[in-house]
């Protein structure tokens, strides 16, 4: 897991967005399983990006689904995302 923060001037607690328009950044992400009833999943998601997303990511500043997953659920999301 991996989650990025700051201090404010007052000493508030504020995520850190320091490079979040650069094609490196990442933060507010896990990696890892899910369980339920003694099944366990891989569970990955993220801020922009996903880890270990295993083929699935092929956007370039940030995450975007490859075109042969469109017919499994992301042809929606591909949409509203770059839609005009």
């Amino acid at each position: 897991m991996q989650l990025d923060w700051a201090l404010d001037r007052t000493g508030g607690l504020v995520i850190d967005e320091v490079d979040s328009v650069s094609d490196g950044y990442n933060n507010n992400q896990y990696e890892g399983t899910w369980s339920l009833s003694g099944k366990s999943k891989i569970a990955n998601w993220g801020e922009l990006r996903m880890p270990a997303s295993r083929g699935l990511d092929c956007g370039a500043a940030e995450f975007g689904p490859c075109s042969e997953y469109e017919d499994k659920g992301w042809t929606g999301y591909r949409l509203q995302k770059w839609a005009p």
